[in-house]
């Protein structure tokens, strides 16, 4: 059936509003409506900066949790009118996270990128090694400087020819592969930023040593695989801090989340009144069955504020867009879910649920008129119902799983 409506709107001074909206929103019986400046002279919209705070907060709770991998703790319900966390504090503790991660995110990183650079240091070693040249070798001195590497082969002939007149260039070369080959070049330090051009030309892949590798290549080849050693353990190390970081998250996110949603809520709510220099003034729409629940909860509330909220009811004008509240007895409240599929019936109109409901189940029996078949699909709607219970690629099976218990119990008869 299709519940009726009433148009609620309270007035209150602005030091109340942030606590009615509080009250309201626990209640969750009240449809916010977006309110027309002109129609409240002296009313203006409210433009809530703290929002965009929030949402930022959100975010930067979900990015952590992904980044984390942490499942949150959960939360026992909080009452919000009791727990006042400041969003600097928020912020702090967020921040606290934040700065924890990228810092051992920024360890580990360095850690691999110098473990990379031994890793590519060990068949350069090796190269050097078999062509008698030590790493001490390699690099700019006072007169002369020396380069090592590797460059394509077939784009070697035209450097040959460069630098063959050149007696004051020693060049050697040495082939490791049919496509590359190990160039080992000395020369006058004046003519570096010329032999640089060149080798340009062929590919050159200049070898770039770690820093602190011994002189001598036997020793440096040593020296690579224990520094090697030494950085896959404290990557280890530093790998196993996720855990407690992970923890100490995991302990915290839940409370965060839930308070900086209700933040965030708050403060979307506050979007929909309108503000006068002392007074607020907000309209939603309230279901007729809640009312007296909601007078309840609302004349406790004006007590503690020493009587400063002003509420009435009012019935929809003509044209106004008023939601549609269906309730309907728990054993159809599953279908109103083919009834919306064909869009929501107005406001002055029939709930066709329950109608529709036994219609079909009725079309589904003649199609599916087996005893094996409705077996069948009683059992996937008992395991998508009460096992899964949660949504898979954007389909809620829990819903899913209770329809097709509908179709699939008459079957049985």
């Amino acid at each position: 059936m299709i519940v009726p409506v009433k148009k609620f709107t309270a007035i209150t001074l602005i030091d109340n509003e942030r606590p009615l909206i509080e009250v309201l929103g626990r209640l969750g019986v009240i449809q916010l409506k977006k309110l027309d400046e002109s129609e409240f002279i002296g009313f203006k919209e409210i433009v809530s900066e703290e929002a965009k705070e929030y949402e930022s907060l959100y975010e930067k709770l979900h990015a952590l949790q992904a980044k984390l991998n942490a499942t949150p703790r959960k939360v026992e319900s909080l009452d919000f009118s009791k727990v006042r966390t400041p969003i600097d504090k928020l912020k702090n503790s967020i921040k606290e996270f934040e700065e924890k991660t990228i810092k051992l995110e920024e360890k580990i990183k360095s850690v691999k990128e110098k473990l990379k650079t031994l890793n590519e240091a060990t068949p350069m070693l090796q190269i050097l090694k078999n062509q008698k040249i030590n790493p001490g070798s390699i690099g700019e001195f006072k007169h002369i400087f020396a380069k090592a590497g590797v460059a394509k082969t077939k784009l070697l002939p035209s450097l040959r020819l460069r630098l063959k007149p050149r007696k004051e260039i020693t060049f050697r070369e040495a082939a490791i592969s049919p496509e590359e080959t190990f160039l080992y070049i000395t020369g006058l330090i004046e003519l570096k930023g010329w032999i640089e051009k060149l080798l340009v030309g062929v590919e050159f892949k200049e070898f770039k040593l770690p820093s602190g590798i011994p002189n001598e290549a036997e020793e440096a080849i040593k020296w690579v695989d224990e520094e090697a050693k030494k950085l896959k353990e404290e990557l280890k190390l530093l790998e196993e801090e996720w855990n407690p970081l992970r923890q100490e998250f995991e302990e915290k996110v839940g409370y965060l989340i839930s308070v900086v949603k209700h933040g965030l809520d708050v403060c979307l709510a506050e979007g929909y009144l309108l503000r006068s220099r002392l007074m607020s003034v907000l309209q939603g729409w309230v279901p007729v069955n809640k009312i007296d629940g909601l007078n309840v909860y609302l004349d406790g509330f004006n007590k503690r504020v020493g009587g400063s909220v002003f509420y009435v009811y009012d019935d929809p004008l003509p044209g106004e867009d008023v939601p549609t509240v269906m309730e309907n007895p728990k054993l159809f409240k599953v279908y109103e879910v083919l009834t919306k599929q064909y869009g929501y019936p107005s406001h002055e109109e029939s709930d066709p649920t329950i109608i529709g409901t036994i219609l079909w189940i009725t079309m589904f029996g003649v199609m599916f008129p087996d005893f094996g078949q409705g077996l069948i699909i009683l059992g996937l709607g008992l395991l998508f119902g009460f096992v899964l219970k949660r949504n898979v690629m954007g389909l809620n099976f829990a819903k899913l799983g209770k329809l097709m218990i509908g179709l699939g119990y008459p079957r049985l008869g």
